[in-house]
């Protein structure tokens, strides 16, 4: 490994929301000899992008401030971005120094590099700590003692609350649609504390009710399971892609808007954002056969760490679904194979909703339609 290049020591990255930090860590890292680079002193009239770029040629090394709402920034991931790529590259020592300035949740793919917890310290073992990080780096330049008062040191962060979690038991759950009790029995169980599984799997040809399932298990999930929140995706929908993301961020609560420009980045975002908050969670996903470049990220980004997840739980229905065997998540998931309701499940729950119908009607309608469920549900389900 060999040193960087650069005229500067360090570039601070940092959300906004850490100014605080960012300005005593900048103080800190000056004292000690070394020059840097603070967002906070770009020149007004300049522009974010070339300030970025030319920090990243000036500078030989990173320091980012790990918060929660660093990985939502779409700044802040393109800084840590472009040092990662050019560490890669000159195979440098040492590129990426990072601070850790409140819990978080670190991405997979930047997780293995060791970070500095400086929010649970007080302000000398705080001082302590970003000096030990400094060891065996030398000054570019030796210049004079920086004599500038020292800022004043952020307040810790209280020890956040005890996250929600999910119910003991969730109260009856409604099903307008007719049979798929199995399915039925296996989404109540998944939706509560002491599921033995987080990962249900739907799988069903066309006409099966698949949708209409998914559907109720939003629903259901909305309105009757405490505490939780939940989305609801079909890949089929996806013609307007930006308007599905943007209805998937509202029913999940996500207020910080991806600035990825492909789906997988987008829902990746999305679900950074989610670990932050730590609230029990329900991701449905219907049509997953028509997932397309979002395959990849449902398996490696959301399926293969689910067991790190406690507050997750997640659903993917379609004409196919992910293998579960010799795979990480096959201990975390089970698997519901659909078959098509039959006249007498049809006939029986239209009996249910006040329907006057008789058993040969639904035969006959049956055998018309194909068994459709989307025709079967309308003529049997509850009254308009």
């Amino acid at each position: 490994m060999s040193d960087p290049h650069g005229t500067i020591d360090f570039f601070i990255s940092y959300r906004g929301a850490q100014a605080a930090w960012a300005r005593w860590v900048n103080w800190v890292v000056r004292r000690a000899g070394f020059s840097t680079v603070l967002m906070d002193e770009f020149l007004v009239g300049t522009t974010w992008t070339s300030n970025m770029r030319q920090a990243a040629t000036d500078c030989r090394r990173l320091i980012p401030l790990y918060s929660k709402d660093y990985w939502c920034s779409g700044a802040c991931v393109e800084e840590f971005d472009a040092y990662w790529r050019q560490s890669l590259q000159n195979a440098s020592a040492r590129f990426l120094l990072p601070l850790v300035v409140e819990e978080c949740v670190v991405p997979d793919m930047h997780a293995m590099l060791l970070g500095c917890r400086l929010y649970e310290s007080s302000k000398d073992e705080a001082q302590a700590a970003i000096l030990r990080v400094l060891q065996g780096i030398t000054p570019i330049t030796a210049g004079p003692a920086y004599a500038e008062p020292e800022p004043p040191f952020p307040r810790p962060v209280a020890a956040p609350e005890a996250p929600a979690d999910w119910p003991e038991a969730v109260p009856e759950l409604r099903w307008p649609l007719a049979d798929h009790d199995v399915a039925r029995t296996a989404f109540a169980t998944l939706v509560t504390r002491g599921a033995p599984y987080r990962l249900l799997l739907v799988k069903g040809e066309s006409e099966t009710g698949k949708t209409h399932l998914t559907r109720q298990f939003f629903n259901n999930a909305q309105r009757r399971v405490t505490g939780c929140v939940c989305g609801r995706f079909d890949f089929k929908g996806t013609g307007d892609l930006l308007l599905s993301v943007r209805e998937f961020e509202q029913q999940l609560q996500v207020t910080q808007r991806s600035m990825s420009t492909n789906l997988a980045g987008q829902l990746n975002d999305i679900l950074l954002q989610l670990s932050q908050k730590r609230q029990p969670t329900l991701l449905i996903f219907d049509t997953c056969e028509s997932s397309g470049e979002a395959d990849r990220w449902l398996q490696e980004s959301l399926l293969t760490p689910l067991h790190r997840y406690p507050w997750l739980r997640v659903v993917l229905a379609g004409k196919t679904v992910p293998e579960r065997y010799g795979l990480p998540w096959e201990e975390d998931s089970l698997l519901v194979t659909l078959t098509a309701p039959d006249p007498d499940h049809w006939h029986a729950w239209g009996k249910e909703n006040q329907r006057s119908m008789t058993l040969e009607f639904v035969k006959e309608a049956h055998a018309h339609c194909r068994g459709k469920a989307s025709i079967l549900a309308g003529l049997c389900g509850p009254k308009a």
